[in-house]
């Protein structure tokens, strides 16, 4: 086993990256020669990394790019210096192009609940259209009611062994619901655990999606509970398209992804609640400061109220 492969299975056996992760750093790592790096021709290991990166960026990469691939290649390299492969880290003081910093965008409980109250006829016969549409406000409302990761909610199993399966074959983003307690079990980035409630109108329209589903599976083996119109699980990209389409047909004038989702579950609770930790934990961050984003999203809220309805506002200093 080269080094390289060595590394990505340290990612997967022991940090349990989820497969789209460990995508990404095989990319990352492909961009680069470790063994050119460290051999004694030329420049140093630093300055051929340097190097390497300013190519990259030349090449019109994005900052939040660089940033992602010289983390992967740091985490690289601190492990052939744990295995004695090399004597120092090269990548120590070399810095990348700062992320810029974006407002997460969000809906207003305003335009959330023109997007999900909607009436669905509950009916196995009925067209497809009708499916459609279930599976639509089923998959938004279990992103919106429990703040749930797109890769997550498609990852969960109809039971808590049927994930427990698939985990030990390879790790996954994901979980199971737990109809007795009302909640829903996860595990989220990096193998994180964590559970999340399972709110009444989710389980609602959730058990409407299940009656749909049972005669939608040719596969008796299939355990997820989004599936498509094939009868495998719902892909990332079926279920934008899904809930794109439900922005639209709800009169929303304005594109609708299912992050987006996530992000009105995080601003919405907080602006409620004011309770940085717990919305933390339900959103399954490993870092506070992951979640602090939304701050500065209610903040905006409030200054946008303010706006509207102060009679000095418009006065304000600028």
């Amino acid at each position: 086993m080269n080094k390289l492969e060595a590394y990505l299975n340290r990612l997967t056996c022991e940090k349990r990256h989820a497969p789209n992760t460990l995508k990404a750093a095989r990319q990352d790592l492909q961009l680069i020669d470790s063994n050119e790096i460290f051999s004694g021709a030329g420049e140093s290991a630093a300055l051929k990394i340097r190097h390497r990166l300013s190519q990259l960026h030349a090449s019109g990469l994005s900052p939040a790019t660089l940033a992602r691939i010289a983390s992967t290649w740091r985490g690289f390299f601190k492990f052939l210096l744990e295995q004695g492969e090399i004597s120092e880290h090269p990548m120590v003081g070399i810095k990348t192009p700062k992320r810029p910093k974006h407002l997460p965008k969000a809906l207003s409980p305003d335009q959330t609940s023109q997007l999900l109250d909607v009436s669905v006829p509950i009916d196995p016969s009925e067209s497809d259209k009708i499916h459609i549409r279930v599976l639509s406000l089923a998959l938004s409302e279990l992103l919106y009611g429990g703040g749930l990761r797109l890769s997550e909610a498609l990852g969960l199993d109809i039971s808590q062994a049927a994930f427990e399966v698939r985990f030990s074959e390879a790790p996954c983003l994901g979980g199971w619901l737990n109809w007795s307690s009302g909640e829903i079990a996860l595990v989220g980035k990096g193998g994180k655990p964590r559970i999340v409630p399972l709110t009444r109108v989710a389980a609602e329209r959730l058990s409407d999606w299940l009656k749909i589903r049972s005669s939608m599976v040719p596969d008796l083996n299939e355990t997820a509970v989004f599936i498509g119109a094939k009868g495998g699980r719902l892909s990332a990209r079926a279920a934008q398209r899904l809930i794109a389409a439900l922005a639209n047909q709800s009169g929303l004038e304005r594109h609708v992804h299912p992050h987006m989702l996530r992000h009105s579950f995080a601003s919405h609770l907080l602006q409620s609640s004011g309770d940085l930790r717990a919305v933390q934990e339900l959103l399954g961050h490993a870092s506070i400061a992951s979640t602090q984003v939304y701050t500065a999203l209610d903040f905006q809220h409030l200054s946008t109220v303010y706006d509207k309805a102060h009679p000095r506002a418009k006065k304000r200093i600028t």
